[in-house]
C-alpha cells in the first residue's frame, strides 16, 4: 500500500519500528532537527511496504508515528500517549483532544504499550495536514473505523476552520 485518497477510506497500514527508541524528554514534543527516530521509522516502513510505522520510547511504550500522533478507542473510550512519553504536541492532536471534552467520548492521555495499540477496538492517526487517518491494519492486526466519522462530524461542528 501507498499514500493515497484510497488510505483514508481504507485505512493505512501500520508497523511498529523498534530499532532505536525516542527519550522522554520535554524537548520531543516540539518538532526539531533530531528527527533520526523517524526518519529511520520511515525507512522502515517503505522498506516493508506499508504506510506508517509506530515509534517506540525508552520506555518500550509508544509515542507516536513517523508522522502523526496515535488515538487508539478501547471500550468506548480514546487514549492517545500522553506528552510526558515523548510524542510531538501535534496542533490537530490538541484539536481532537479539545473538540472532545464537550461530549460523552472520554478522551484520556497516558502511556501506550505496544499491547494496549494491539488489543484496540479501533486506532487512527492525526495531523495537521492528512488531517484524520484510520489504521486498518497494525503488524498482523486488523481494525474497523467507525468512530472517525463521529469525531469528523463534531469537529466540523466545532472547527471547521481545521477541514478547509
Amino acid at each position: 500500500p501507498a499514500y493515497s485518497s484510497l488510505a483514508h477510506q481504507h485505512g493505512l497500514w501500520v508497523g511498529i519500528y523498534q530499532e532505536l527508541r525516542k527519550t522522554t524528554d520535554p524537548i520531543n514534543n516540539v518538532k526539531h532537527n533530531n528527527c533520526l527516530p523517524y526518519i529511520l521509522g520511515a525507512r522502515y516502513a517503505q522498506t516493508n511496504r506499508l504506510n506508517d510505522a509506530l515509534i517506540l520510547n525508552t520506555n518500550n511504550q509508544v509515542c507516536d508515528s513517523t508522522i502523526a500522533n496515535l488515538f487508539l478507542l478501547k471500550n468506548k473510550t480514546l487514549y492517545t500517549p500522553a506528552l510526558s512519553e515523548g510524542c510531538v504536541a501535534g496542533v490537530f492532536r490538541q484539536a481532537v483532544i479539545d473538540c472532545l471534552q464537550s461530549t460523552d467520548l472520554a478522551v484520556i492521555e497516558k502511556p501506550i504499550s505496544i499491547d494496549e495499540a494491539m488489543s484496540a477496538d479501533e486506532l487512527f492517526l492525526t495531523n495537521a495536514i492528512r488531517l484524520i487517518r484510520p489504521v486498518q491494519q497494525l503488524e498482523d492486526r486488523s481494525y474497523p473505523s467507525t468512530i472517525i466519522p463521529h469525531i469528523e462530524a463534531l469537529m466540523r461542528q466545532t472547527k471547521p476552520d481545521l477541514f478547509c
